[in-house]
């Protein structure tokens, strides 16, 4: 059996789109635990199992105790670790009572009637690609909960693309009778299909879902889960794969997940209003995963039951006798919309529009006026000129910003100084911000929509929403530093399109997709690598100077009485003059002991990395593992650009030079 490898527990729970009724639920976690409301929010809504934190279990009894006032299933676990790998199958035999499957190392034996565990997933990541654009469609375009897909239609989808099953089960020992697991792993054309019989398929995924079903006939009972991929489960996730590592790292994954699901249809765990009822089997209770965030490999419960629900005063003493490891998020700023005017209203637009107009009036009165400023343009070598000088300027601009990139050194977060640097790091937040599609936790967002008319088919961008007013955190092994970005080029690698009406998009019977719309988000997930460059600077929003700072230390002596009181020397009950310039000169005192005491305590979170003041200095902000990427893409440029910019230039000396018979 499977040891324990720590005290740490785990809380889970079973999601729900009950908005409604989890509000006040949200809130009472957000001031008992660890986590921000907007995070809790991010777990409770949904559906399926999913990860409230982890702990000691005094820790999280709290957490639970306020799940069970409000009815929420929930389960405080006790993480484990698997014991091995499924053993994968190089061919079986099908016999009456029984069915062999051959290893590489020896042959496992299923006999007839044994109760059963399958895991069946799909491993190219497209079922988990199309269940995500499902709910994001849903909670885009129709506002509702949206519904995850059944059984059969799971079914379906799997063994659509690229299948594989795991079988779990058990099996006494000849000699002290202890259960033992046993479990094999069938990929599609791993056995010989002729053992099906009628129930053999066209297909290896076919012959592959046959089998399914014939050891159902076996199994007494079967239980399938489907929904691997499908949740947000630590260590549990399915990468698309590239390289034969990606591959492996999958399939231990799926070994992880195969051992949390079948520890969880071993043990009946005490939980929300009926201790000592056994946990829903897995079919039953993994059907509804949806987003869920769970720990390593498998779950143990806890010996015990729970304790009681707490009263609300009893919980307000745990949680003031409880360390907050993780303070509370404040809520975002208002993020910026641009839409109409403001999104296409631009200098360079201005500009153009300006001309346009311009030329479309002329031409009014003279017909012939575009053709002779296309003609003149040309022969006269104005054209080309100007093409010249833009490629020319822009290869100039992308050398010298490689150059810049190259030559300035990287800087840890805490030995940070003012003036230009480039720092790399892990993105954190300083907001509780969510993506509005993908609602995961983000320091960046930018939703843009697009729209078409049933006569027009080009898409046009119709509105723009952007947290680019967001401040967020960059840390690295030193500390952390605050990034402002505001006017920065920012280079998102994580983007997601949502495409209504077309075919790769599934709408229940109740929705009504927008065939004329679609959107795309770019992200800065939070704990991605970025990149910046930009203009460090102190901090000091707030503080104004000293003259300032008395005074408001002044103004808030006025308004308590109690304080203000103990200047009063002669006791009369009023503050003459003399005793109102002792105050003064205690406010000044104390004014000027903070600044000193900011100056000798100053660090790196008193920086801010924004925007230069000069125009002609960089400010990036890029997701990449390390500023070579980013300037190879430059070098890319450069040439192209060039090339484009010397061939412009001779053929406007060629056209210029005859056309004003030079040569």
């Amino acid at each position: 059996m499977t040891q324990k490898t720590s005290t740490e527990h785990t809380l889970l729970v079973s999601a729900s789109y009950d908005q409604k009724r989890l509000a006040p639920l949200i809130q009472q976690l957000a001031k008992v635990g660890a986590l921000d409301s907007y995070t809790v929010r991010q777990r409770l809504i949904g559906s399926g199992l999913a990860q409230l934190a982890k702990g000691t279990a005094d820790h999280l009894r709290p957490l639970a105790n306020l799940l069970r006032q409000h009815h929420v299933e929930h389960w405080l676990l006790q993480p484990t670790v698997p014991q091995f790998t499924p053993q994968r199958i190089k061919g079986l035999t099908i016999q009456p009572e029984q069915i062999v499957f051959r290893t590489h190392s020896d042959d496992l034996i299923l006999e007839h009637g044994t109760a059963l565990l399958a895991i069946v997933a799909d491993m190219s990541g497209q079922l988990a690609e199309k269940q995500i654009k499902r709910l994001l469609v849903h909670t885009t375009y129709s506002g509702g909960a949206p519904t995850p897909m059944d059984e059969q239609e799971l079914h379906r989808e799997i063994f659509k693309h690229s299948p594989v099953i795991d079988l779990y089960w058990h099996k006494k020992d000849n000699d002290d009778n202890n259960l033992t697991t046993q479990a094999v792993r069938i990929f599609p054309g791993s056995f010989d299909h002729k053992q099906l019989g009628d129930k053999t398929s066209m297909s290896r995924n076919g012959n592959l879902a046959s089998l399914l079903e014939q050891i159902n006939e076996y199994a007494a009972p079967l239980e399938i889960n489907r929904h691997f991929s499908l949740g947000s489960l630590p260590d549990c996730q399915l990468h698309k794969t590239s390289t034969p590592t990606d591959h492996k790292g999958n399939l231990s994954a799926l070994t992880r997940y195969g051992w949390l699901v079948l520890d969880i249809t071993q043990h009946n765990v005490s939980h929300n209003d009926a201790p000592a009822t056994p946990l829903p089997v897995a079919a039953e209770l993994l059907d509804k995963v949806g987003l869920a965030e769970v720990t390593d490999a498998i779950v143990e419960p806890m010996t015990g039951t729970m304790a009681g629900a707490k009263t609300d005063h009893e919980i307000e003493e745990t949680h003031s006798t409880t360390k907050n490891t993780s303070p509370q998020l404040p809520p975002p700023p208002d993020v910026e919309t641009r839409s109409g005017i403001k999104l296409h209203f631009t200098l360079w637009r201005v500009v153009a529009a300006s001309v346009g107009i311009l030329v479309v009036f002329l031409s009014d009165r003279h017909e012939t006026l575009p053709s002779l400023l296309y003609q003149y343009g040309i022969n006269t070598g104005l054209i080309p000129a100007l093409i010249s000088a833009g490629s020319l300027w822009a290869a100039i601009h992308y050398w010298r910003l490689k150059r810049r990139i190259e030559a300035t050194p990287t800087s840890k977060t805490r030995s940070a100084a003012m003036g230009m640097i480039e720092v790399h790091g892990q993105a954190k937040r300083a907001y509780a911000l969510v993506s509005p599609i993908s609602q995961l936790p983000c320091v960046y967002y930018c939703l843009k929509r697009y729209r078409r008319t049933n006569r027009d088919k080009q898409w046009k961008l119709s509105q723009v929403t952007t947290s680019g007013t967001v401040p967020f955190l960059l840390e690295d092994d030193s500390g952390q530093i605050s990034i402002d970005p505001q006017g920065a080029k920012l280079s998102p690698k994580t983007s997601i399109e949502g495409f209504p009406g077309q075919s790769n998009i599934l709408f229940t019977s109740n929705s009504e997709a927008n065939p004329y719309e679609k959107w795309k988000e770019e992200v800065f997930h939070e704990g991605c690598t970025l990149y910046v460059m930009g203009f460090a600077r102190v901090l000091d929003k707030g503080r104004g100077n000293m003259r300032q700072n008395v005074a408001k230390k002044l103004r808030d002596l006025k308004t308590d009485r109690n304080k203000l009181m103990r200047y009063d020397q002669d006791g009369d009950g009023n503050i003459d003059a003399a005793e109102w310039d002792q105050a003064r000169s205690d406010m000044e005192q104390q004014v000027l002991h903070e600044k000193l005491h900011r100056g000798q305590q100053r660090s790196n979170q008193q920086l801010v990395i924004g925007a230069p003041p000069q125009k002609g200095l960089p400010f990036i902000i890029a997701e990449t593992a390390s500023e070579a990427h980013l300037t190879r893409n430059y070098s890319w440029y450069v040439p192209p650009l060039l090339i484009t910019g010397v061939a412009t230039f001779i053929w406007a000396l060629v056209r210029g030079g005859t056309y004003f018979h030079l040569f």
